[in-house]
């Protein structure tokens, strides 16, 4: 299969892909990240990502995810696929069922100890504070 380009020695898919992006309002490195998502797609099968089938791109997102791929990293690129597939190509079959996958919570960062004892401290003074420090309210009269 031969690939035609445009004028500017882009694919028509590439530049549909760019024009979408640019309508999403998508920062120029998000932009980036997607391009390099579908490049390395089309690298692993040999072919252009808008003829591969789904039975070729889910495959390849399981077996990224197998091998210890973050789910952030893993995220993006199914958000890559999504927008390639769906938005620019007009297929969203390809990439139908694809989820993202859940981030994972991250603990808080050790607060050091003399400001856990502050805090509490300032919490015992404000349940010994009076509930009412006059401010002129209706009971006063």
């Amino acid at each position: 299969m031969t690939s035609k380009k445009n004028v500017s020695g882009k694919s028509p898919a590439r530049t549909r892909m760019i024009e979408v992006m640019a309508m999403k309002g998508l920062a120029p490195r998000t932009q980036a990240n997607c391009l390099a998502g579908i490049c390395s797609l089309a690298r692993h099968w040999g072919r252009a990502p808008q003829a591969l089938s789904a039975d070729e791109v889910r495959p390849r997102v399981v077996g990224r995810v197998e091998r210890g791929l973050s789910p952030r990293t893993t995220n993006a690129e199914i958000s890559a696929l999504r927008l390639f597939f769906a938005d620019a190509m007009g297929q969203p079959d390809k990439v139908a069922g694809l989820r993202s996958r859940r981030i994972p919570d991250s603990l808080p960062r050790s607060i050091p100890e003399a400001d856990v004892e502050r805090l509490i401290q300032g919490i015992d003074r404000l349940r010994r504070r009076p509930a009412d420090r006059g401010g002129g309210g209706a009971s006063g009269r």
